[in-house]
């Protein structure tokens, strides 16, 4: 059993079944795996991603899946941040003209800055401020209260 050698271990879920993504999980119930939703085409079509899959996979791990991103360019990690994954794997070049078949589809440096980017967006936009009236909000509540009626 491989897992135990681990501290955390991240399982690609890409050509398996339903059932046995349930069975991975019963299996390894008692050791910290993170299941990474995957569609393990080359690269993948963005009618193909299946996405929500990553809630699927949180409801059956505790929670902790990510995405494994096969998809051209940066949309789809992107789109999976609405899921809040664990990770997001996504192929990584220099140069998409280099031989081999990941170089095709894999995001060049900038596309990767810029992933980083959204997914630091995104962490700030989840952040829960509650539902009353935040601090930011009294300069303008003070100039237009009462303007509305």
């Amino acid at each position: 059993m491989f897992v135990k050698n681990f501290k955390k271990v991240l399982i690609s879920t890409g050509t398996l079944y339903e059932k046995e993504i349930i069975e991975l999980t019963k299996k390894y119930k008692n050791h910290n795996i993170t299941l990474l939703h995957c569609v393990s085409a080359y690269p993948c079509p963005f009618e193909n991603v299946n996405i929500s899959k990553i809630e699927f996979l949180k409801k059956i791990n505790n929670n902790d899946a990510g995405f494994s991103d096969h998809s051209t360019g940066i949309e789809a990690s992107i789109l999976s941040l609405s899921y809040n994954p664990s990770y997001i794997e996504k192929h990584f070049t220099i140069d998409n003209n280099l031989p081999g078949r990941d170089n095709k589809f894999a995001i060049l440096p900038n596309e990767l800055k810029k992933l980083k980017e959204y997914i630091e967006i995104s962490n700030k936009i989840k952040i829960n401020h509650g539902n009353d009236l935040q601090d930011s909000e009294q300069e303008v509540r003070k100039i237009y209260a009462g303007r509305w009626g």
